[in-house]
């Protein structure tokens, strides 16, 4: 799948996505009421984001490798997140910079929590330029990956995700101010 925004050229290999999460399977498994909140609540999303997940080779967006609950505002709880796909970005990024070499870190768990290629550019897509695949559901890229899995392909990108989905849960949402 090839996707185009602006100068910015996004190449997603969507078998080679799809055969990651057939072995991995669910890679956030949160038991916080917001992160089981985005699980139940994903299906209620516009069938145009499904369609373009699917595209790139994520059937199913429960998949996600991580949540992020913000604030309840208007009925609706702002999330954050991101999916790995196997794919390349090149032109018309907004923003590069020359990152050293470095191995992976982990947490205190021992999870691996970010990893950049031994030594090249970082291509990130600043949030100024997301693309909005349906109303309150924006996505950007970048090919840092952050929580990499440990047979994560070399050529990964990262799909960043803002969106608002309602509260669905029968308990009180935690995520007010």
């Amino acid at each position: 799948m090839l996707i185009t925004i602006g100068e910015c050229k996004i190449e997603i290999d969507e078998n080679a996505t799809r055969a990651f999460y057939a072995e991995h399977g669910e890679l956030n498994s949160c038991g916080c009421s917001g992160c089981r909140n985005f699980r139940e609540a994903v299906s209620t999303l516009p069938p145009a984001v499904h369609e373009f997940f699917k595209s790139c080779g994520i059937d199913d967006l429960r998949l996600i490798t991580e949540i992020i609950p913000y604030v309840m505002q208007d009925g609706l709880l702002l999330y954050g997140g991101f999916f790995h796909v196997v794919g390349r970005m090149s032109g018309g990024i907004e923003k590069t910079e020359t990152v050293p070499g470095h191995e992976p870190s982990k947490t205190k768990l021992g999870r691996l929590f970010g990893i950049r290629r031994k030594t090249h550019t970082l291509l990130a897509w600043s949030e100024s330029k997301q693309k909005e695949l349906a109303p309150g559901f924006s996505i950007w890229f970048k090919d840092a990956i952050d929580l990499p899995e440990p047979d994560l392909p070399e050529n990964t990108l990262q799909i960043e995700i803002q969106w608002s989905l309602e509260w669905v849960l029968d308990e009180p949402c935690e995520y007010r101010f």
